[in-house]
This record gives structure tokens, C-alpha cells and sequence, in this order.
């Protein structure tokens, strides 16, 4: 599990927008810092200590829903990343649940509550049907990126679908990328 931050006025890539699709309510607290399972939602005026601590600690029970790899290449102020996805979920994965790979680019910086900070976000949805065991593999490329220290950028995947026809996302697997060739 990453923990990281979205400017949630400025959001880059759509996962900011996930979240705000979790709830139904008009009053909405939003988990901006959570990579994990966006199935583990809360509504209302919270104790966030309590809230984000049960929400961590649900999310290390659970088994991975997928097995996610990640590769990435930087590009001059861009990353190049290939990300592959087997479905270990017990349902079809495809553009009919909204199941899509997302990558992550943050920093560690000393900004706002987790000292990370999303510089650039990218998503691509799963046109499927990936059926549970199968393996796909999607190329995306962010947008290009001036962080404070380069040698403080990370890259990360996951992977996420909706169980339901409302409700909440649920994100099934993330891994952080690792560079390297593996481009074939």
C-alpha cells in the first residue's frame, strides 16, 4: 500500500475522480492519500485517525485481487511505463466494469500530510474481458514532469473496477514500478 497526495483542486489523471464517484451523498469527505482499496470508503464528519488507521489495516487482510508488474523508462521529463495485469478477482474485468490501470508518478517531498505528492497521473481502461487467470499488458506515457529532485520520483501501478453500478471503486492490486528494458 502507497499512501500519497492529489491536489484534490487541481487533480492530475482521473483517480480523484474515483473517489468522488464512491459516494452518493451531497456531503463528502474525500481520502485523497490512499492507494489501496478504494472499496473502504467513509461518509460524513470522521475521526480521520480512526477512520484511515481501520481502512490500512482492512486493506493488509485482504488478499491482492491481481498480480500487477510494472516497468518504466524515463523519457527525457516523461516516463514511459508498461504494466502487466493478471486478474485474480473472480470476474471479468473489462470496459463494462470501468476496470482500469492507472500510473502513478510522485515525489517525495515535503508537502502537505505524506510528504509524497503526485506530479503526474495517467490511466487506460481494460477493454476485456480479462477473465480470472489471464494476463494483459498496457503501455501508457505521462505527461511530462518538473519535480523539486528527480532522484526522489517513483512510479506506481494499480489497477481498479466497479463491483457495482454504484458505489465505490475497488482498486484490486498496486505495485510500485521498477526501471528497467523490459519493453519487448
Amino acid at each position: 500500500m502507497v499512501l500519497i497526495e492529489q491536489d484534490v483542486d487541481h487533480p492530475l489523471g482521473n483517480r480523484v475522480w474515483r473517489w468522488w464517484a464512491a459516494f452518493d451523498d451531497n456531503y463528502v469527505i474525500l481520502p485523497m492519500v490512499m492507494v489501496g482499496s478504494g472499496y473502504q470508503i467513509s461518509n460524513g464528519p470522521v475521526d480521520f485517525y480512526t477512520t484511515y488507521k481501520n481502512m490500512i489495516e482492512a486493506e493488509k487482510a485482504r488478499p491482492p485481487l491481481a498480480d500487477v508488474s510494472a516497468y518504466y523508462q524515463r523519457v527525457g521529463n516523461h516516463f514511459d511505463v508498461r504494466v502487466a495485469v493478471t486478474n485474480k478477482s473472480g470476474v471479468e474485468l473489462s470496459y463494462t466494469n470501468q476496470a482500469t490501470v492507472h500510473v502513478l508518478v510522485y515525489e517525495d517531498a515535503k508537502v502537505n500530510i505524506t510528504g509524497r505528492f503526485v506530479r503526474a497521473a495517467t490511466a487506460t481502461q481494460i477493454p476485456g474481458p480479462l477473465a480470472h487467470g489471464q494476463t494483459a499488458s498496457f503501455d501508457l506515457t505521462t505527461a511530462d514532469i518538473t519535480p523539486l529532485d528527480w532522484s526522489k520520483v517513483y512510479v506506481i501501478a494499480l489497477v481498479d473496477y466497479l463491483p457495482q453500478p454504484t458505489g465505490p471503486y475497488d482498486t484490486l492490486q498496486a505495485a510500485v514500478a521498477v526501471e528497467g528494458q523490459d519493453f519487448a
